[in-house]
């Protein structure tokens, strides 16, 4: 089950970061890239941040969580998406994507960024039409590469 996450409450903020750390840190690994910038997140910095985010549950258990903010009066910029792993392979990360994809506004386009060594995300992304935009090189040759959603009403 999905629900919209209050990660103002310092109990929420803290299942979320016991997601997060885990997924990061495998993708770490996966893309030979230390510096995961929300492997530094704390229980503080998401109780503050302006990101909408949403949870997938299993029996009681955060299992993954998708975070987007709104980056001006046209984008929505999925800036997080990441599934325990405990829970991988089972379809949670497809899930609250299809799940932003038909929230998103038609007249919003729908972005989300991932490092191109990052295969399975790269994937997802593509397979639920998401096209190449843009691509960038940061710290030490990570290749980071933009998404945007087709923005097709048959999303």
């Amino acid at each position: 089950m999905i629900q919209r996450l209050d990660h103002t409450k310092k109990a929420v903020a803290q299942r979320i970061l016991h997601v997060q750390q885990p997924a990061y840190e495998i993708e770490e690994v996966r893309i030979g890239f230390k510096g995961i910038p929300a492997l530094r997140d704390t229980v503080k910095d998401i109780q503050t941040s302006h990101e909408q985010f949403f949870g997938y549950i299993v029996e009681e258990t955060l299992a993954g969580m998708l975070a987007y903010e709104c980056c001006n009066r046209t984008t929505w910029n999925i800036s997080r998406l990441v599934v325990h792993p405990d829970f991988f392979r089972r379809g949670i990360a497809k899930a609250l994507l299809r799940y932003t994809i038909e929230a998103c506004p038609p007249e919003y386009a729908l972005t989300v960024s991932t490092a191109l060594a990052n295969t399975p995300a790269v994937h997802l992304y593509e397979k639920h039409r998401f096209y190449r935009k843009r691509y960038d090189v940061v710290r030490a040759g990570l290749m980071m590469v933009t998404f945007e959603h087709d923005g097709d009403s048959n999303k």
